[in-house]
């Protein structure tokens, strides 16, 4: 082997200041395949080697370890992994075919757990006066591997729950009116990942019918108010709804730079909102449904009056018109009254049925401004037929000048009728029996409230009586309470009960006073 002793004294100095002037691990290598020369970067790793023990974080150490034993099928010998050692093999190439190369990166485990470092490997062989020699250079770039693992396994997990969550996001330049999507906001809009878009292009994907309302807010949010809307979106054809949320960064002079949001897709939220409100619509009808059924008895009693005064009338006109023995004319002054008294109760009939078709409408009404009291006035018939049937004393407590409210009167006076025949069903027994609608108000508030001498709550937690298909009855169905809590508070107000001092129950609704548009 050729020492350097046996080098020119002028090569030998320029080989060492070569070494010595470059900051990052070099090794030279002789045609022995030993390491000749280290620049002192690698010196200081391979020291740090034999002070550690042969710890795994020293890479350059396992390095130099692994060249000198490149002679040996089985590699340095400190893994079930070194005879297929990439350094190694990556060494041996060059000298047999003296090609140069130039950053190779490679994987090298370095302990038999399987502790792995990567290396990048830049080697060219040199044809020296003194012989062929190899300059090595290794960089670790076993951190920033790690770093983009981590990164892209970061990716991959957010990836993930974005589409778990159908959640996309993106990022906006304003500079370059680029924008960055995600994966999943990608799936959302139906795009392939990595197409390029920009505000315009999104823009493009919006329902017409909310374009102008998504760019309005769009203005708006750049102008510094807060961006958080919903909208639909076209996609292959098909119309989906999206979430959006957004924060907009400016400059000091309240210029946008850049913005960053995110888009959910609330396609089959919105499908359950619409359920929901159809379900609620059949509920509600039902429930009409089930207590005109109960009130049936009633309204047959409450329309007998005027069709049998109508049927008394026209027996009478009948005998005044028919052919007198004494010749003498009709009373046509009577006969006036009589028709006037047959156009009253016909009145009064048709009232009393458009009332009932009114109740029985499935379609839904638009809040109107309400008086309560007018409200409560017009189903009077309706509950004090039921209350002489049941022999109950009904009284009626309106309290005058009582505010307006606003809301749905038909569903309103619903609730006040469920209510009374909660009431009737609880008064059993020979007993006092006795029922009271009564309305109070003030500046805030108005309340409705049906009292009643039955039996009372028997129940630990009166709330559970608001429960869907909670029932004290035997053969109820446990709907009719909540779905009049649903509808008082539809209308922004509180249902509650609570048990009298005396005998029985009362159930109280608290709406808001009317304040203007």
């Amino acid at each position: 082997m050729k020492k350097e002793r046996d080098l020119p004294q002028v090569e030998r100095l320029t080989i060492d200041e070569f070494f010595q002037g470059i900051p990052v691990p070099v090794f030279l290598l002789n045609e022995d395949r030993r390491v000749e020369k280290m620049t002192p970067a690698a010196a200081a790793i391979f020291s740090g080697l034999s002070e550690s023990a042969g710890g795994d974080e020293c890479t350059f150490g396992r390095v130099v370890n692994c060249i000198h034993c490149l002679d040996d099928p089985r590699g340095c010998g400190h893994t079930p992994f070194c005879g297929k050692c990439p350094v190694r093999k990556t060494i041996l190439d060059i000298y047999a075919t003296g090609q140069p190369c130039r950053q190779k990166e490679v994987k090298l485990t370095l302990s038999p757990d399987g502790h792995d470092c990567h290396l990048v490997i830049s080697a060219e062989l040199l044809a020296l006066p003194s012989g062929r020699k190899i300059l090595l250079h290794f960089e670790d770039i076993t951190a920033r591997k790690k770093a983009e693992e981590k990164l892209a396994l970061t990716k991959d997990i957010l990836d993930r729950a974005q589409k778990v969550a159908r959640v996309g996001s993106w990022h906006m330049d304003f500079l370059t009116n680029t924008m960055l999507w995600t994966d999943e906001a990608y799936r959302l809009f139906g795009l392939e990942p990595g197409t390029p878009v920009n505000y315009d292009r999104f823009l493009q994907k919006v329902h017409p019918g909310d374009r102008e309302y998504v760019a309005r807010k769009w203005r708006a949010a750049l102008a510094g108010e807060p961006y958080e809307i919903e909208h639909r979106i076209i996609v292959n054809g098909q119309v989906k709804w999206v979430r959006e949320k957004a924060e907009v960064e400016t400059d000091k002079n309240g210029k946008p730079l850049r913005a960053i949001g995110t888009v959910q897709d609330i396609t089959g939220y919105k499908q359950q909102e619409t359920d929901k409100a159809r379900l609620q619509r059949e509920l509600l009808h039902v429930s009409r449904v089930t207590a005109m059924g109960e009130l049936t008895a009633a309204l047959t009693h409450e329309m007998n009056q005027p069709l049998m005064a109508i049927m008394g009338n026209v027996q009478a006109a009948q005998r005044l018109l028919a052919p007198d023995a004494q010749g003498q004319e009709p009373d046509l002054e009577e006969i006036r009254e009589i028709l006037a008294d047959v156009v009253k109760d016909s009145k009064r009939a048709a009232e009393i049925i458009r009332k009932i078709r009114v109740y029985l409408k499935k379609s839904l009404h638009k809040p109107v401004l309400l008086d309560l009291n007018t409200a409560i006035r017009e189903i009077l018939p309706l509950i004090r037929s039921n209350a002489l049937i049941k022999n109950v004393s009904l009284n009626i407590e309106l309290a005058p000048d009582l505010p307006p409210a606003r809301g749905d009167r038909v569903q309103l006076q619903q609730v006040i009728v469920n209510l009374a025949l909660n009431g009737f069903e609880a008064m059993t027994g020979e007993g006092e029996k006795e029922l009271t609608i009564r309305t109070t108000g003030n500046e805030k508030t108005v309340t409705v409230s049906v009292e009643d001498t039955g039996t009372g709550i028997t129940v630990d937690n009166p709330e559970d009586l608001f429960k869907p298909f909670f029932t004290t009855k035997n053969e109820g169905m446990g709907m009719g309470l909540a779905v009049n809590k649903s509808i008082i508070e539809a209308h922004g107000g509180t249902l509650k009960v609570e048990n009298n001092r005396g005998p029985g129950v009362t159930f109280s609704f608290i709406l808001p006073v009317y304040g203007g548009d």
